[in-house]
């Protein structure tokens, strides 16, 4: 990865800053050309320890464990849904956020222990990252918890009947629209009713302003706004639960 993503990392900054001078400021190339040589220091068969232990700095916001997760998803039969898996970077800081860019910085900038450590303070800190994660893994589970009761999941489908029984009265579909064009539509939105945006998009067909739209209109605009939401008519498996792995961690002492 360090061979060939950032080899010609600042030829590629510098091109696509080129192309759009809005996205890149001079500190984020400057940074981009540091990390750059950094990583070209650390020499071809540079391999990373999963765990390693490093000197803890002066600065208290600083953070003081940077993980890196994997998170695996199981559908209620306690099969795995791969396309689902997703590996994240989370620190006892940011978390989540910008934990990618904060992970990279703070381990460069960490020194390795060359001291004896207290056996204690090791167990401490090792448990205090332990309970910090259980919370993480308590958070992803309550979001994963919260899908839609019966009573929503009977409203989507009464809403999507309506649309499917407007739809039944056109003697043709307008100009530009087929029939396959109409039934694959109905069936993305059958298959991703779970979904939030597909639930407002229901709405503003059956109750909203979108309802008050002439035959033809509706059925044209209702087939060009689902397109919009690129989602796909597959019956998705609905995540029941989660397990999450530790998979590296630098613990700062």
């Amino acid at each position: 990865a360090r061979n060939m993503e950032h080899i010609n990392l600042q030829e590629e900054v510098y091109h696509q800053q080129e192309n759009s001078h809005d996205l890149y400021t001079h500190q984020e190339i400057l940074y981009a050309e540091d990390l750059s040589k950094k990583i070209a220091e650390l020499g071809k068969d540079y391999q990373a320890n999963a765990i390693a232990l490093g000197q803890s700095g002066d600065k208290k916001t600083e953070p003081q464990a940077l993980t890196g997760l994997t998170v695996k998803y199981f559908d209620p039969n306690g099969a795995v849904i791969t396309e689902q898996e997703q590996k994240i970077f989370w620190n006892d800081q940011t978390g989540e956020r910008d934990a990618y860019g904060v992970a990279i910085a703070t381990a460069f900038n960490t020194p390795e222990v060359s001291e004896v450590i207290a056996a204690n303070h090791l167990l401490t800190s090792a448990s205090n990252l332990y309970k910090l994660l259980v919370k993480l893994k308590q958070h992803l589970s309550t979001d994963l918890a919260q899908v839609d009761t019966i009573a929503n999941i009977n409203v989507n489908s009464e809403r999507l009947n309506k649309i499917k029984k407007r739809v039944a009265l056109l003697s043709s579909f307008p100009q530009g629209i087929s029939r396959q064009d109409v039934t694959e539509t109905l069936k993305k939105l059958n298959s991703c009713k779970h979904s939030k945006l597909v639930q407002k998009l229901l709405k503003d067909y059956t109750t909203g302003e979108k309802a008050k739209l002439d035959h033809d209109v509706f059925v044209a605009q209702l087939v060009k706004d689902t397109d919009k939401l690129n989602i796909l008519a597959i019956d998705n498996a609905k995540a029941s639960s989660l397990q999450l792995s530790l998979e590296a961690l630098l613990l700062r002492l």
